[in-house]
């Protein structure tokens, strides 16, 4: 019987031609190697290309390498399958078959117990978490999710044409940008080159935990800002007659599923302050005004190409007169409603970040405090 269309059969990959090395880039300053280790620590990793760069395919070849060096189980939004043939101590062989789990967005952004200790990939994420709907429940989950990451020792691959269409929260978080290219689109018809055959990546350490220095850091030292650039030939990941391909290039993600309402059934929380309950507010109504006022100005003044900061000593200090009970109360409560803390490495100063902060939830709160008596 001759092999049709529907009768083939799932591809072999060796995991000898995956293992022996980590992905790893020279550092410049001391000649040292960096490795990107997904067996012990967690990466967000974005791979930006144009439509028909590589990007998906990089993506899955990191995929594949993943689960060759770390077993890594895999749950994506686009069909991932193959064979994996591994060797015993003694010599010996099997196979161990591998494919991807559909992605649960419920499961997702709820941190099920299903989501612990996995790859979660994302092709064209900013039809999940676009910069469009910043505001959004749906990309305020999604943006939590990735600051526990760490904590549930998850690890996660977006693919988007432009890294700029992703949530600004979300790219705050990213750690590597791997920025793929076609090179038969590239160099021309003479090469002999297929589309794909061989892909151009960049790699830059966009958060600095992969070297130890960021994009920012290489470009303020008059450094290249990439931290090395590879060739990648993915034709292992194509099938052949007899064999299908590693993943489907041609599956159509679900473009609607960004525009889809997140309904979240949240207990009522009651604030109150320490005396017992005599429905008084945690802070003093004139200082949650001048703190709004402070808050909103941020907004207002922000760039729109980077994220919403404000210092944190001067924001404080705008308030004028404050006791350190307020002073204590208000830094709790405004975690509350998503705003978020960090340090400048470089002036050693703090800010907050504004990115997902509830503007409108802490004005309704604010006028029913002045309503409350």
């Amino acid at each position: 019987m001759t092999t049709t269309e529907t009768e083939k059969e799932i591809t072999i990959l060796d995991e000898r031609i995956f293992r022996p090395q980590v992905e790893g880039g020279a550092d410049g300053r001391k000649g040292n190697t960096h490795s990107i280790r997904l067996d012990r620590d967690s990466y967000i990793i974005c791979f930006e290309g144009r439509r028909g760069g590589g990007k998906t395919t990089a993506m899955t070849m990191m995929v594949v390498k993943a689960v060759a060096r770390c077993n890594m189980k895999v749950i994506s939004n686009y069909p991932i399958e193959f064979m994996l043939r591994r060797f015993r101590p003694d010599g010996k062989s099997y196979l161990q078959h591998v494919k991807s789990e559909d992605l649960d967005f419920e499961k997702l952004i709820m941190f099920d117990d299903e989501y612990k200790h996995v790859l979660i990939c994302i092709d064209e994420a900013p039809d999940i978490i676009s910069h469009m709907a910043s505001q959004s429940w749906r990309n305020r989950l999604v943006a939590a999710f990735t600051r526990q990451i760490r904590k549930n020792y998850n690890t996660l691959f977006l693919a988007a044409q432009d890294f700029e269409l992703i949530d600004k929260s979300m790219r705050w978080q990213v750690d590597v940008i791997i920025e793929c290219k076609d090179a038969a689109r590239h160099l021309g018809d003479n090469t002999g080159l297929d589309n794909g055959e061989m892909l151009w990546l960049n790699w830059y350490d966009n958060s600095g935990q992969w070297t130890g220095y960021s994009t920012d850091d290489r470009i303020r030292n008059k450094e290249l800002p990439a931290v090395k650039r590879t060739k990648l030939f993915p034709r292992v990941l194509w099938g052949d007659k007899e064999h299908e391909p590693v993943f489907n290039s041609w599956h159509q993600i679900d473009i609607l599923d960004s525009l889809r309402k997140v309904d979240l059934k949240l207990t009522p929380i009651k604030i109150r302050d320490s005396s017992g309950g005599n429905g008084r507010f945690q802070v003093d109504n004139n200082i949650l005004k001048q703190a709004l006022g402070s808050i909103e100005a941020a907004y207002e003044q922000a760039n729109p190409e980077s994220n919403i900061l404000l210092n944190q000593q001067q924001f404080y200090r705008g308030l004028g007169p404050i006791s350190t009970t307020d002073k204590d109360a208000l830094s709790k409560m405004l975690p509350e409603f998503g705003i978020e803390r960090t340090r400048n490495s470089s002036s050693g100063k703090f800010f907050y970040i504004l990115d997902n902060f509830d503007l409108e939830g802490f004005r309704q709160y604010v006028t029913l405090a002045g309503e409350v008596k």
